[in-house]
């Protein structure tokens, strides 16, 4: 879904896709170009528990990893493992 902010901010709201890793740093592909994390992703706490998880990226034209950057700037936020009901780790076998 989407939402929109206030002034020049959008809100998309959707499941995870996917992403690509070359060199060891992870894209996530466009119509027109990628996402590049530019952050380590940051844990989000709420009385010391980590609830979520915060990054950022930048958006770059052209194809990864020789793309040129942008000024558009995305913060991704996601919900951590823990706090979705029913949720299994990625990798974990299906019982």
């Amino acid at each position: 879904g989407e939402a929109l902010g206030g002034g020049r901010e959008w809100y998309f709201y959707s499941r995870r896709q996917r992403s690509q890793r070359k060199n060891s740093i992870e894209y996530q592909t466009a119509a027109s170009g990628y996402w590049m994390v530019t952050e380590m992703e940051e844990p989000i706490l709420n009385g010391g528990k980590t609830v979520g998880h915060k990054r950022s990226l930048v958006f770059c034209t052209g194809k990864a990893p020789l793309g040129t950057r942008t000024s558009w700037v995305m913060d991704e936020y996601r919900l951590a493992d823990s706090m979705i009901k029913g949720s299994k780790k990625r990798g974990a076998s299906k019982s």
